[in-house]
């Protein structure tokens, strides 16, 4: 049987993907499966859609399988609707600030923190 790469390391991800497409006559493995699950990939574009194609693009060639590939992220109201990649870089720059992830939210959002 052909395999289908889906190229994720988050099982929930996985199991979702492959039960929307189970009923197609391939076998399902994931980056553990196939050993590209070490390989640290940058997402170098600005919108999730243009990450997932590079991502899909990227294991299949090393993998030698067809390849699904999405590209998701946090996206709130609040942070004016952004996602994906920008919020990605957001959360970077906030790791390396050393901020607490509940405190970047509450300034991204506008609402402040106060002792507890």
């Amino acid at each position: 049987m052909e395999k289908i790469l889906i190229a994720t390391t988050n099982e929930g991800k996985f199991r979702e993907i492959k039960n929307e497409l189970d009923d197609i006559p391939f076998e399902f493995v994931n980056l553990k499966d196939c050993r590209l699950h070490q390989l640290d990939l940058e997402e170098p574009y600005s919108t999730t859609r243009e990450n997932a194609l590079y991502k899909a693009e990227f294991y299949a060639k090393k993998s030698g399988f067809l390849t699904i590939a999405e590209d998701t992220g946090l996206a709130m109201d609040d942070l004016g609707g952004r996602r994906g990649a920008v919020v990605a870089e957001q959360v970077r720059e906030r790791e390396r600030s050393g901020m607490s992830e509940i405190t970047w939210l509450c300034d991204a959002c506008g609402f402040a923190l106060g002792p507890a």
